[in-house]
């Protein structure tokens, strides 16, 4: 079928958007693919993989494409796909100046080390998704790196997927990692609308407890933080017993932030805070 498709693309000279989710590419499709819409119009802006079973090799193909200056794509979603390394999308996004919106949640990276360099010199994607995936707390500290850089020079990049109007993040029992939730809390700092954010029944640990602690205290509108269940001291309870490592830095971390409410609360509405672990 992606090979029937990618015959019909030269043709298509006025073909903008191309979605075809919810199928079984895998890395055959998606290469296939890729020969038709490298021949393909100029015109095309929008691609939609999502949940292909596309692994590295075809995103490398996707990246290819994308390294091309005359490629004219600014939308990509490969969401809810297989891919594990970030190096090929790293390399084209140091050449790609059209690409604003790229999603890559819910595959299975192990770091994006790649397209945080990479983020250092492309002020063109301002809106990226790479939440849900395997990340190391390195490759999270080099993203959040990149969000604050990029904030200061005035561009309002995420790495999350936020959209730059909402007032409210709610990602409750989306199984979010300790590294889903310290680049979020990079883009909470200087979020100039978000008002309420709901972690609740995830797993972050104290990492994310201490990244969270520092965005507490330097958001100027974030009025309700829900934490609740997230061991944030790193042990839990379970049939009585504490299971896992105690490691209580974060909370104090997130203690002190709250400590501090009358500076918050003198910007905003009443704080309000769920840390019941």
């Amino acid at each position: 079928d992606a090979a029937l498709v990618s015959q019909v693309l030269p043709s298509s000279y006025d073909l903008v958007e191309l979605d075809l989710r919810h199928n079984k590419l895998g890395d055959e499709g998606c290469t296939a693919l890729g020969k038709g819409l490298k021949q393909a119009s100029k015109t095309l802006m929008t691609l939609r993989l999502t949940r292909n079973g596309i692994r590295d090799a075809g995103g490398a193909v996707i990246a290819d494409l994308l390294a091309d200056r005359g490629c004219s794509l600014t939308v990509v979603d490969l969401s809810l796909n297989a891919m594990r390394s970030d190096v090929a999308f790293g390399g084209a996004l140091r050449t790609n100046a059209r690409l604003a919106d790229l999603d890559l949640s819910s595959n299975a990276l192990r770091g994006c080390q790649a397209i945080a360099s990479a983020l250092a010199a492309n002020t063109t994607l301002t809106n990226a998704n790479l939440l849900f995936n395997k990340l190391d707390l390195k490759s999270a500290a080099s993203l959040a790196a990149a969000v604050r850089a990029s904030r200061a020079r005035g561009v309002p990049l995420t790495v999350c997927g936020v959209d730059p109007n909402t007032e409210s993040v709610d990602l409750p029992r989306r199984g979010m990692s300790s590294a889903d939730a310290i680049v979020l809390a990079a883009e909470l700092e200087t979020a100039p609308l978000i008002r309420s954010v709901d972690l609740s029944h995830n797993a972050l640990g104290p990492e994310a407890a201490t990244a969270l602690g520092v965005a507490l205290r330097l958001s100027r509108t974030l009025t309700s933080l829900n934490l609740q269940a997230n061991r944030l001291s790193g042990a839990y309870v379970t049939f009585g017993e504490e299971v896992g490592v105690r490691d209580n830095s974060g909370v104090h971390v997130l203690a002190d932030s709250l400590s501090a409410a009358g500076a918050l609360t003198s910007r905003a509405a009443a704080l309000t805070a769920d840390l019941t672990t």
